[in-house]
């Protein structure tokens, strides 16, 4: 179990995906989590989910007038910084859009 451990370390090191120091569990967490983040990210391309439209100050209201096989094929180009861009944009708008006005005094 050892050498595997080992194996899968080095490989991770080797390939630049993960800092020299990363251990191959916390490689694989990375993973998943990127794994989710497209997932997640793959439904706003689609519609908004606070109220299912697509609003025009959108970064992705172009992106949803094509066709589902335009917006896959430049889902999948996206390099991860656009992703993690994307994700605290709709992450940051839908909590603007959430949130409960205070009450008039």
């Amino acid at each position: 179990m050892e050498q595997a451990g080992a194996w899968l370390e080095m490989r991770a090191k080797r390939s630049g995906k993960f800092p020299a120091n990363t251990s191959p569990v916390v490689g694989s967490m990375l993973r998943q989590q990127k794994n989710k983040l497209r997932v997640s990210l793959m439904e706003l391309t689609e519609t908004c989910p606070f109220d299912s439209c697509n609003p025009e100050d959108c970064p992705l209201f172009p992106l949803r007038k094509m066709s589902q096989r335009q917006r896959l094929r430049w889902f999948k180009a996206l390099p991860e910084k656009d992703l993690v861009y994307l994700a605290a944009y709709h992450y940051t708008c839908l909590g603007t859009k959430i949130e409960v006005p205070p009450e008039s005094h």
